[in-house]
């Protein structure tokens, strides 16, 4: 019998990822562009216009920070995935990716393979 649950690092990556996308279009008044930029276009296809520049990391303290780790992430998503604007849409998306991954990436019997699914 399946629980239908995430494990508890896929739901802070999902929780990261929707504060991110909060921010990005307008749900929370915080400022994230003072912490991180938003990476040039490019003329190229495959070039997303919502991914970050992640500043160089001299410390693995600040590599593992919050918006490091979550514009990681971020930038890791399909640029589909990032491109919907509706909150309910795009973590209906997010979950679906994850639950994906569960049941075609990992060996539920090896807790090793419980990682991240984007880095």
């Amino acid at each position: 019998m399946s629980s239908n649950l995430l494990p508890l690092t896929y739901w802070h990556e999902i929780k990261h990822l929707l504060f991110i996308h909060g921010c990005l279009n307008g749900k929370y008044n915080i400022n994230i562009h003072s912490f991180v930029k938003l990476a040039p276009e490019s003329n190229l296809h495959n070039s997303c216009p919502n991914n970050f520049t992640i500043p160089r990391c001299l410390t693995k303290h600040f590599q593992q920070s919050f918006f490091i780790r979550s514009y990681r992430l971020w930038n890791s998503l399909p640029k589909e995935l990032k491109l919907i604007n509706l909150i309910t849409n795009f973590k209906k998306q997010l979950k679906h990716r994850y639950k994906t991954a569960i049941s075609s990436n990992y060996d539920v019997d090896i807790m090793r393979t419980w990682r991240s699914i984007y880095f």
